[in-house]
């Protein structure tokens, strides 16, 4: 039974690892986010946390178009092209990344078009998280790169470090601006 496990280890090293790696990175970006969510809950009083997850819920909704499945693709195609053509490897950053700036463009000009009209005295904080719109987007697209070249590891690595730093970065704009110090720590832990 021992060499019946030890064998199946052996024969998916590399699955489990990448699994490992994978799922290291998912805490790495994802509980951060979840993270900044309870510092806020700590730290804001009940209104401006209520306002925090208005203004998130409707930033989230925005970037779901900004991505519309692409870091999906990309990371189908980057293991596609990795083993078949090289040439067109080069070609998927850019025109991915292109049809994500201009997929952003038209939702940021129709969110600062219409969003004062509908979101009324929060349309200012909107503005503030409009960065998100393009960054969150990139990352997925990068995540969807490293993906797809199977760089579980060094993706994990990346998404740990930045997430470590960045935990320190939104306590202090938190604790100094309040709300503001929130959404602006969003954008920053995005850009990081």
């Amino acid at each position: 039974m021992k060499n019946f496990i030890l064998s199946k280890y052996l024969l998916n090293k590399e699955t489990l690892n990448n699994f490992f790696w994978r799922s290291l990175q998912i805490f790495g970006k994802q509980g951060i986010t979840f993270f900044i969510f309870i510092i806020c809950a700590f730290l804001l009083p009940p209104f401006e946390f209520g306002v925090y997850n208005y203004i998130l819920a409707i930033i989230y909704f925005l970037i779901m178009f900004g991505d519309f499945g692409i870091s999906t693709s990309v990371s189908k195609y980057v293991a596609e092209y990795s083993l078949t053509d090289k040439n067109k490897l080069k070609n998927v950053l850019f025109s991915s990344g292109i049809l994500i700036f201009g997929l952003t463009i038209i939702i940021t000009v129709l969110t600062v078009l219409f969003g004062e009209f509908y979101l009324k005295e929060n349309y200012i904080y909107i503005l503030y998280l409009l960065p998100m719109l393009f960054l969150s987007p990139m990352t997925s697209l990068y995540d969807g790169i490293y993906r797809g070249l199977k760089k579980f590891k060094e993706l994990a690595i990346i998404s740990t470090i930045v997430g470590i730093i960045s935990i320190f970065m939104i306590y202090f704009l938190i604790i100094n601006f309040g709300l503001l110090g929130a959404l602006i720590a969003q954008s920053l832990f995005y850009l990081m």
